[in-house]
């Protein structure tokens, strides 16, 4: 039988973060002098090691892309012996700091408004294309907590709006393909 790994554990942020009922319930002991608490250091040391990986991953990124113009091999040597030309520099640093903006820190904002899928999907719709989406016509009226819908008229939809917590932009399928 195969495991199951859910899309947001394949994220750098995962290696980091743990996130286990034991991780709650440790570190919540003062330390010696009263003041600071193991869990906020922990946190700290965890911030320190998420956004290590993050400008990791942006410096190999910038290194690949200038990599294209430029034979990789005589790049990284002259890197490491620090004889780069100041233009690889440059371009190094360019997409090194976009990439970790973009990737780091402004993901939601990247998703939501830059990503070329989301513009193009539309177009590549025809009558044959399957799609996940709502079936207003089974889910409707949505059951929630409400005492009013009976349980005969109710829909599937229970309302726990799990669709929309899972989505990283927080699109509502139930609104439609199109917000």
């Amino acid at each position: 039988m195969t495991q199951r790994i859910p899309l947001q554990d394949l994220t750098s942020d995962a290696a980091v973060e743990h996130h286990s009922p034991q991780a709650k319930t440790t570190g919540r002991s003062p330390s010696t002098s009263g003041h600071i608490y193991v869990r906020e250091i922990q946190g700290f040391f965890q911030r320190i090691r998420r956004y290590s990986n993050w400008l990791l991953i942006a410096l190999v990124t910038g290194v690949t892309f200038v990599g294209y113009v430029t034979p990789v091999g005589g790049l990284v040597r002259d890197l490491f012996s620090l004889e780069a030309h100041p233009w690889a520099l440059f371009w190094i640093g360019f997409f090194t700091l976009f990439t970790y903006l973009n990737a780091g820190w402004l993901r939601h904002q990247v998703c939501l408004h830059m990503c070329p899928y989301a513009r193009f999907q539309s177009a590549m719709f025809d009558s044959h294309t399957l799609i996940v989406s709502y079936d207003s016509a089974r889910g409707e009226p949505r059951r929630g907590h409400r005492k009013e819908v009976a349980e005969a008229a109710a829909g599937d939809c229970i309302d726990c709006e799990l669709c929309v917590q899972v989505c990283p932009t927080g699109i509502d399928i139930r609104d439609g393909a199109y917000r």
